[in-house]
């Protein structure tokens, strides 16, 4: 019973391999840094320096590839042998970019490129946590990898941006830009005081100026900003007019927005 609680009660092992110091390689570090004291962090640069590591199976190992064959065949091979279990992504970089289709060094299952790591590191750490239950085979294929990468988890950690743009919320009848605008934000981050709403006006204009309208009227001191693909006069004028505090062209959104959820509150042009 002992030896199950300290199961239970052990905190995720991550194995870092390669070097992380590389810039493209920044958001990751930064990306297990900031699970702080949630996890227990072992770096080695290459796999010949595995030796001194006991046989305790890391529950994550992060590869850092900066360039083709930095990592053997056979280096590989036995490794991933070693700890069968272990959740593996291969973070490669630009030079390795096509290594997938010259190099059957890793499998497509574990490989995903550094610039788009951190999708695939959350669902990893989800899965490790027990918040999901959705594996990646190692034998999966570059479908079943794509789809794997585009199913939303809960981010790893909460960091200080992310608890600074709180008071922003999307309200958007499509997926995909709601995503969107919720990565926008938090790469902007908000200092504005009080809540903020970006609000889809798309497709049906003359519903959401009703819905901003009756909005509005029940949330005192709460902000607006509408977001619209083609907002004609016509259409800004009368979003304004239900209590809108800005209107904003989706084209244009990156731009426009970054002064809105940073400023105390004045409306856009």
């Amino acid at each position: 019973m002992d030896d199950l609680a300290g199961f239970l009660t052990r905190v995720p092992l991550i194995l870092i391999l390669g070097d992380w110091d590389r810039a493209e390689m920044a958001s990751i570090k930064a990306w297990v840094q900031d699970l702080g004291q949630s996890a227990s962090v072992r770096h080695r640069l290459a796999m010949a320096c595995l030796g001194d590591l006991d046989e305790t199976s890391p529950d994550i190992v992060i590869v850092c590839q900066s360039w083709p064959d930095e990592f053997s065949a056979t280096d590989v091979s036995s490794q991933l042998g070693r700890w069968p279990l272990a959740l593996w992504a291969c973070c490669f970089g630009a030079w390795c970019e096509s290594d997938g289709r010259n190099r059957p060094i890793w499998p497509i299952g574990i490989r995903v490129p550094a610039r788009a790591a951190i999708a695939r590191l959350n669902h990893l750490w989800a899965i490790v946590t027990g918040v999901s239950q959705v594996l990646l085979p190692v034998t999966a294929s570059r479908d079943e990898a794509f789809e794997f990468d585009l199913t939303r988890v809960p981010d790893a950690v909460e960091t200080n941006s992310r608890r600074q743009c709180r008071n922003v919320v999307v309200q958007s009848p499509d997926p995909a830009l709601r995503d969107w605008l919720s990565d926008l934000i938090f790469t902007i981050g908000s200092t504005a005081a009080g809540k903020i709403v970006l609000w889809d006006v798309d497709p049906d204009w003359s519903h959401a100026i009703i819905q901003i309208r009756d909005f509005v009227a029940n949330n005192s001191g709460a902000r607006v900003i509408a977001i619209a693909g083609l907002p004609h006069p016509e259409l800004e004028i009368a979003l304004k007019a239900a209590g809108a505090d800005s209107v904003v062209t989706k084209a244009y959104a990156t731009s426009q927005l970054v002064g809105l959820i940073t400023s105390s509150g004045k409306s856009f042009g």
